[in-house]
């Protein structure tokens, strides 16, 4: 496992994940990536009026449906002062350091599995040719991460949609831990709007062994890539980005514990029943 065998690399750690508080209706506040159905702006029309005055993460982000037709930097303006509101009336609440466990089922698949996780970007990379513990599994069109990036400059919080996938064969990691789920708390259970299903979040605490665990297959590996990028691969890459511009006005100590330094995945089984290719 070369680097990550010592720990001289930081490659996961225990995010902390804010939350909707209680009382907030969930399906509203979920909404779907900001680059999907970028040719079909009726759907995030519709989705608007569906969310009415409810508070949503589709104040927080900025459909790529948009950008032909509204003026980009009021809408980013816009989006910033949507989160300190957010912030301030604690509509957003921490759910500590944790990890979740997410089950999600869709019109298309009964169930799949995946964890929400943090990833050290300092181990990740979309360079060809380059070998980090996280990967790209496309080539990163450069010029599409500057927009992203101008929202995120700015952004008190990152509302991420990145999915990393991971060889476990023998399914020990992540369907061990949903094995066990009836131990963990409940943090959500709800239906996603616009026909995207219904998903639960468990918390899941004790966040050590399992980072343990995905360290461990690595074991008796040539090679150190523990995650590719299964979807998102321009999301993380502008993450990276903002990262590598932000830490050069940083001292040691500053860099090691910057929260930028890390991005919020889900992580999916490649063996995961819900995942079809």
């Amino acid at each position: 496992m070369s680097q990550i065998d010592g720990r001289k690399m930081r490659v996961i750690d225990a995010p902390c994940i804010l939350l909707p508080r209680q009382g907030v209706d969930l399906t509203r506040f979920s909404v779907i990536a900001c680059d999907q159905f970028t040719s079909q702006i009726e759907y995030w029309n519709d989705l608007k009026a569906l969310i009415g005055d409810s508070p949503s993460t589709y104040r927080m982000i900025f459909p790529e449906a948009y950008l032909q037709s509204v003026d980009n930097d009021a809408y980013i303006k816009s989006i910033n002062e949507n989160i300190e509101t957010y912030l301030n009336q604690h509509v957003l609440e921490s759910a500590g350091n944790c990890f979740i466990l997410v089950e999600r089922s869709t019109p298309y698949v009964q169930r799949r599995l995946g964890l929400m996780i943090s990833i050290d970007l300092e181990a990740y990379t979309y360079e060809k040719g380059v070998h980090s513990p996280i990967r790209a599994t496309e080539a990163t069109i450069l010029s599409r991460i500057p927009p992203r990036l101008k929202i995120r400059e700015h952004a008190s919080i990152e509302l991420p949609h990145t999915l990393l996938l991971v060889d476990d064969p023998i399914k020990r990691i992540i369907e061990g831990l949903y094995t066990k789920r009836s131990q963990f708390p409940l943090l959500y259970d709800f239906e996603l709007n616009a026909g995207g299903g219904h998903i639960r979040g468990y918390q899941i605490k004790d966040t050590t062994p399992v980072i343990e665990a995905f360290y461990s297959l690595l074991e008796n590996k040539s090679d150190d890539l523990l995650f590719v990028v299964g979807d998102g691969n321009h999301s993380l890459a502008t993450a990276k980005a903002h990262w590598d511009k932000l830490k050069l006005n940083l001292t040691d100590v500053e860099r090691n514990v910057h929260p930028a330094r890390y991005a919020l995945v889900e992580v999916i089984n490649l063996y995961d029943e819900g995942l079809s290719f």
